[in-house]
């Protein structure tokens, strides 16, 4: 080989070196040539994580090599559309911005079961009562010349009769769970209190209708011969109250009160003899709900169809949330409050003092319960089931669980393997299960 050659090979590979090199180090960096804008750009990283895990990933309908939970390089900036398949679950999908040198993380998606729903009780099921935390519920059905009320554990699959009504009974019948759910009343005709696990009925026919206490679940309040009293159960230790016109729960060893006074109501804490005024509401006819703990409490206001949300820590500012609701429920953690006024959904976020709305929606929503595995709610409108993922950016991602027609009341179980609703799918109406999980 001569020298003008190997000067002429030198050169040539030093030129591609100095080319080379910036290209390899840009490279590295997640620059990428980009034919769409003719550009040169520096691209993102998009973070998957997914319940359950295994699904496929598209972004902009082109698959990716990885499944969830995946973290995918050079993703160039700009508005994609991500999708997660998974084989036997209903699929996700939501547009996202990825930004230039930044991760985007689209974490703990809900995919959620592609599975036909179960009827558990046919048409002769009238309606059903959610109990607290999605472990049990209550249903009434007709049979023969007798309406049944029914509870049914969603961890064990199994339902059990706790009392026969004279038909027709039904229509009046008010049903109410304790706080933990081991006992609820029933009250129509006559007021009975009724141990969930054993079935025992405390019969109470004398007294007119009350209420559950918000905190302890063996507590009942109710008027008789115009005193206000509670009874504990099991051991039906009874007690008077010195309250006229009241509503109360306890906390600890005080009472908490919500009483009218003159033009208002005055809510209290009242230790002995003394109390500690911790609000004052406009009037209106107050029960007090179960609430995470004791430094909170949330009041209905029936007549208004409003709740109020009161720190009992604070002096300047107790009220919390003043806004109309007809269903709510405390996230599993305690730390958010998922409620509807009947049309809007919004979750408030206690940490952060926020109250967001979710979605608006033009026909009523008729039940609602968090989901728990992932981060997301389950609400039902007279026609659908649906799922809401909690990721804000963008709009939040809906995803159509079961249609069919009056659809109330639903649940989900603790470890949100199903959702249970009451009404009609396809032909046939009654209580079903839509398994959740495979």
């Amino acid at each position: 080989m001569g020298i003008k050659t190997r000067k002429i090979l030198y050169f040539t590979f030093l030129a591609a070196f100095f080319i080379s090199a910036p290209l390899v180090v840009l490279y590295t960096a997640g620059y990428r040539y980009n034919f769409g804008s003719g550009k040169i750009v520096q691209t993102g990283v998009l973070s998957v994580t997914s319940e359950p895990k295994g699904a496929d990933i598209f972004i902009d309908n082109e698959k990716q090599r990885s499944k969830s939970p995946a973290v995918i390089d050079n993703v160039f900036p700009g508005e994609h559309e991500i999708r997660l398949e998974k084989d036997g679950y209903l699929p996700w999908g939501k547009k996202l911005t990825i930004q230039a040198k930044e991760t985007t993380f689209v974490n703990q998606v809900a995919l959620f079961a592609d599975q036909v729903p179960e009827r558990l009780v046919g048409d002769e099921a009238l309606r059903i009562y959610p109990g607290p935390a999605g472990k049990i519920f209550a249903y009434l059905s007709v049979q023969d010349s007798w309406n049944e009320l029914w509870i049914y554990h969603t961890n064990t699959s199994d339902d059990q009769l706790l009392a026969r009504l004279p038909l027709g009974a039904a229509q009046e019948l008010t049903v109410a769970w304790s706080a933990d759910g081991s006992y609820l009343s029933l009250q129509g005709a006559s007021l009975s209190l009724i141990n969930t696990e054993t079935a025992k009925n405390y019969d109470l026919s004398n007294a007119a209708p009350g209420w559950w206490d918000a905190e302890h679940g063996d507590t009942y309040y109710f008027y008789q011969n115009n005193i206000l009293k509670s009874v504990r159960l099991p051991g039906e230790e009874t007690a008077q109250i010195k309250l006229v016109e009241a509503a109360v729960k306890s906390s600890g060893n005080d009472l908490i009160m919500a009483q009218k006074i003159d033009n208002r109501v005055v809510v209290a804490r009242r230790q002995g003899e003394t109390a500690n005024i911790l609000a004052y509401l406009p009037l209106g006819d107050y029960s007090f709900q179960p609430s995470p703990n004791q430094d909170l409490l949330l009041l209905e206001d029936k007549k208004r169809q409003r709740i109020f949300l009161i720190d009992t820590r604070s002096s300047e500012q107790p009220i919390l949330l003043n806004s109309v609701a007809v269903l709510w429920q405390w996230s599993p953690d305690g730390r958010r409050l998922l409620y509807s006024d009947g049309f809007d959904l919004h979750i408030y976020f206690l940490n952060d003092y926020l109250d967001e709305t979710l979605t608006r929606l033009s026909q009523p929503i008729t039940g609602l319960a968090w989901y728990p595995p992932a981060q997301s709610v389950i609400f039902c409108q007279d026609n659908q089931v649906t799922a809401v993922d909690l990721d804000r950016r963008q709009g939040y991602s809906l995803t159509a669980l079961v249609a069919g027609s009056d659809f109330n009341d639903l649940l989900v179980d603790p470890r949100g393997r199903a959702v249970y609703f009451y009404g009609q799918v396809g032909e046939e109406k009654g209580v079903w299960a839509k398994g959740l999980l495979r």
